[in-house]
């Protein structure tokens, strides 16, 4: 339920499926269900109700999941939290392409281009392989 009410644009109806599944204790979550309620609360705004849905993660034992650390950044990013964004990242080990393309692209959206820069010469350095959606992040930056 919670995927379909993301997918049509049901956010608030996402939600509100997620707190009722907490409360109840019938379901347990899967990463999934973080991943499409850390997108909703990003889509909305919610800030501060994502980051308590991403605590709920760790909790849960998701927090090391990839698209569930992405989701945090992604949220911050559209929420104009870039200071929060970078604080997530540098604490990751593992950071996986489509993080170093949300950081580039939330820094550039944000209005950050020297920071959108810095974040693709970091991944250089790190020897992290660019992939199309790097690119096409990086060229409007480079304007």
């Amino acid at each position: 339920m919670i995927r379909m009410s993301v997918s049509s644009g049901s956010y608030y109806e996402a939600i509100k499926v997620f707190v009722e599944m907490i409360g109840s204790r019938d379901w347990i979550p899967d990463s999934y269900t973080y991943e499409y309620n850390i997108k909703a609360c990003s889509d909305l705004e919610f800030v501060k109700m994502g980051v308590l849905i991403h605590g709920q993660t760790l909790v849960g034992g998701f927090g090391s999941e990839n698209f569930v650390q992405n989701s945090l950044v992604v949220i911050c990013m559209n929420c104009s939290r870039a200071e929060m964004a970078r604080k997530v990242f540098d604490k990751l080990r593992e950071r996986s392409v489509v993080l170093w393309n949300s950081m580039i692209n939330g820094y550039f959206k944000n209005g950050y281009a020297e920071e959108a820069l810095g974040v693709y010469n970091l991944m250089a350095d790190e020897e992290i392989d660019p992939d199309c959606a790097t690119v096409v992040s990086g060229l409007p930056i480079c304007g």
